[in-house]
Parts: structure tokens; sequence; C-alpha cells
């Protein structure tokens, strides 16, 4: 069985394509106001957007919006993992949103341009699944692209800091950080503990384990002083930091500490979760006859910024017990 200590959730950005509404074509009308405006490059391109803009979409769900919280970039809308609500952020933060939260899959343009943004901020991979769509709506108001899934995650926050003139902030916060994982290194002191951090997806017949600091609660791990295991370079990694293991292959989960990454409102998953967990050579992992797993919420705790302190919290519930 599977130790059920929850103390974490990660933010996991659905994928859905943009949807141009009938009426809008290359040659429409911008809804935004004219104004002051300066040209900007971004990750597709380059756009023309206001000096100050105030009616802000953004579309990349709950981890792009939390980034843009908490450099202090206030926007009227925005696309989420769920339709019934944001999952990982402040309410407060959103109480002012002038639409419901909305999926990328379920999304309507039309209504997003009713609102009269006069600048849209879409990640990449949103971007990459229609871009003929994206650059039609970019006909009728600015819309500007971030490289979310930067493996440097400090070029992709000053990227979209630079949009916004907040590149100051965004220092304060990287220095922030530094501190934070420097003071939670040495509260913790695992230097040298083998941690092995995985997810098992509904229906899998593989395990996928994170390996590479490509994927953040890795990153933040390898900063306190863990080894993951298993070894990175022992496997095909992809662009997210994970390989997939076979249901024959899990004795190379060795690590003395398990961090398994999951979600509890995907039912599928959970049995999924059940069956694996069940096998005699899952019994047999060093971290399970230890008792020492740790089962985190994967949706939960957003952005490169806020997410990296909630999960150094985490980690203190996890290595600090």
């Amino acid at each position: 069985m599977v130790n059920r200590r929850r103390v974490l959730g990660l933010a996991g950005a659905g994928v859905g394509s943009v949807l141009l509404p009938r009426h809008v074509s290359a040659q429409g009308t911008p809804v935004s106001s004219p104004g002051e405006s300066r040209t900007v490059e971004h990750a597709r391109g380059d756009a023309v957007i206001p000096v100050d803009p105030q009616r802000i979409v953004a579309l990349g769900d709950e981890f792009l919006l939390a980034d843009m919280l908490a450099l202090g970039i206030q926007p009227i809308a925005s696309s989420a993992t769920y339709a019934d609500g944001f999952i990982g952020i402040d309410p407060a933060d959103v109480d002012g949103f002038e639409m419901e939260p909305f999926t990328l899959f379920d999304m309507d343009m039309e209504a997003i341009l009713l609102l009269q943004p006069d600048l849209i901020v879409v990640a990449e991979y949103v971007y990459d699944m229609n871009p003929d769509t994206a650059n039609a709506v970019a006909q009728i108001v600015p819309v500007v692209v971030v490289e979310t899934l930067n493996p440097d995650w400090q070029a992709y926050i000053l990227q979209l800091a630079s949009i916004f003139g907040k590149e100051d902030e965004a220092q304060t916060q990287f220095e922030a950080l530094s501190e934070a994982v420097e003071a939670a290194a040495a509260e913790l002191q695992i230097e040298g503990t083998t941690v092995s951090v995985m997810t098992i997806y509904p229906g899998a017949q593989t395990v996928a384990v994170w390996v590479s600091a490509d994927f953040m609660p890795v990153d933040i791990l390898q900063q306190l002083g863990a080894i993951i295991r298993p070894d990175a370079t022992e496997y095909d990694v992809d662009g997210a930091g994970r390989a997939q293991i076979s249901l024959e292959q899990l004795s190379v989960i060795d690590g003395e500490v398990m961090i398994m990454l999951q979600s509890s409102a995907a039912a599928e998953e959970q049995r999924t979760v059940e069956e694996i967990t069940g096998s005699p050579l899952w019994q047999g992992l060093p971290a399970v006859e230890a008792d020492q797993i740790y089962v985190l919420e994967r949706v939960g705790y957003p952005g490169e910024l806020s997410g990296r302190l909630q999960i150094l919290d985490a980690y203190r519930d996890v290595f600090g017990s």
C-alpha cells in the first residue's frame, strides 16, 4: 500500500486548440483602445503592444497565471486546468476577473474578444497547437507568446517580465528564491540522500520517473543536495524531464525516499496506481520497505516563482519529519 501523505500539488498544464469565432478574420477591427504603444519581441515573433496594458488575458492555465501574478501583472481572465476553478491560485487574486475559468479545450474566443482585451499572453505550447488561429487573432488583439517550457526557467521569467517592464521585480524574486533554497538546504540536511520521483498515469503500462532538472521538483531536490535515482544518463528523457520505466524494471526506482506525483481527482489514475503498487516488484522497492513514500498532488501549486517556494515547503514536510 502507498502511504497517502499528501503535502503538495503541482500544476499540470492542459493542452487544447484555440478556436477562432466565425466573425473574426485577419481583417478584423482591433478591439483594444488606441494609445501609446511599443514593439516587443516574443517567442514567436514580435508584436506592437500598449505601453501599459490594462485588459490582459492569459492563455497558459494556472502555471502562466501564477507567474504573472507573482510579478504584479493582473489579468482580467485566464484559462485554467479545470473549468470549475483555479487550482493553487489565491481566490483574492482572481476575484476581479471578468470571466469564469475556462479550459483550453472549451474556451470561447468570441467571448474572450468581447471582453475587449488590449493584450493576450499565450504559452508557447498553446500557440504551437494552432499557430494559424493565433496569428489571425493577433490581427485583432496584440498577442505575445512566452516560453513557459523553456528549460532555463529564469530566461522564461525574464522574457515574461520584459513585456511588462517588470525586470527588477523578477530579479528580486530570483534573489528571494535563492535565499530560500539555501536556507532549506541548511535546515533539511539531505545532501547525498537518494530520491526517486515518479508518476503513474491512468491506464499506463509503464511508470514515468522524473530524472532531469528540466522538471521543477527535481531541480529543487538537486539544489538541496539530493541524488536523483535512477540516473538520467541511463535513459531516454523527454523534454519534460521524464523517462518511461517498464513494470519489469521497477527495481531501478531505488531511491531511499520516493515521491509520487499523482492526481487524486482522476479516478482511473487511482485504479492504475493501486494495480501497480500491489505488485511484488513494487513491494520490494527500498522506499516501500522503509515506508518512505510520499504522495504529492501534481495539480495545485503552479508557476516557477510561487511554485518553487511552495515545493520547498512541501519538502520541509517530507524531509523534516
